[in-house]
């Protein structure tokens, strides 16, 4: 049985998750970079104190910081309820347990709280939101989007999807997604779809293998969209 989950949760991914699932190197990380839909990661964080070049978007940077992080608790404890070390189709890996989990996932979200008053101050973490975005047309080199597009299947729409990333790639020069599945491991409903849809407007698209899995079993790959 999947966790169950209502709507689209509060939790974040460190940069190391990000690096991982999005198969980034050196060379990615010196480019301008949008995360679409970060939450309370601390991929921004981290990588504006290394000197490089990214803004996140995402309706939850509208409240202020104790109410972000009232929501992040009451997702860890719904999370911690239905969680245990055996559940064989929650993935800890690389970790070997439930709370080595836990502690990652909350140490990076405690980086992203101690730089959200001074992000939003300088610019780095913007309210907005998919399918529309308030930023110019290839404003950015490169856009991520990860557990928000094609995991929220059975939330979000088909038109949704491919509204999103049609935006994704009017604001950028390649975008990366992932995972391709929903939260029940399987490849989403809607990815066929958007493939061919955004095909027709001329884009590359790549799939390709990551070595990273979601914690919900079956995320190993993510899409390669080259802006037209």
């Amino acid at each position: 049985m999947a966790v169950e989950l209502n709507g689209v949760v509060t939790w974040g991914r460190s940069f190391n998750d990000y690096v991982r699932m999005f198969a980034l190197d050196e060379k990615d990380l010196q480019k301008k970079i949008l995360g679409a839909g970060d939450g309370p990661a601390c991929f921004n964080a981290d990588l504006s104190k290394m000197g490089g070049q990214v803004l996140s978007v995402d309706p939850l940077y509208s409240l202020p910081v104790d109410e972000i992080e009232a929501k992040i608790k009451a997702v860890e404890q719904n999370l911690r309820r239905q969680i245990t070390d055996d559940r064989k189709e929650f993935n800890f890996w690389p970790l070997a347990s439930k709370e080595e989990y836990f502690v990652q996932k909350l140490s990076a979200m405690e980086t992203f709280l101690g730089d959200y008053n001074d992000g939003r101050s300088e610019g780095r973490y913007i309210t907005g939101e998919l399918p529309l975005l308030p930023f110019n047309d290839r404003q950015f080199e490169l856009s991520l989007s990860s557990n928000f597009l094609f995991l929220y299947s059975d939330h979000l729409s088909a038109q949704f999807h491919i509204d999103s990333v049609a935006e994704l790639c009017r604001v950028s020069d390649e975008v990366r997604l992932y995972p391709l599945v929903d939260f029940t491991g399987n490849k989403s409903k809607h990815l066929e779809r958007v493939i061919h849809s955004i095909g027709k407007m001329g884009c590359l698209i790549e799939i390709r293998d990551v070595d990273y899995r979601l914690a919900v079993d079956g995320g190993t790959k993510m899409m390669v969209v080259q802006s037209p």
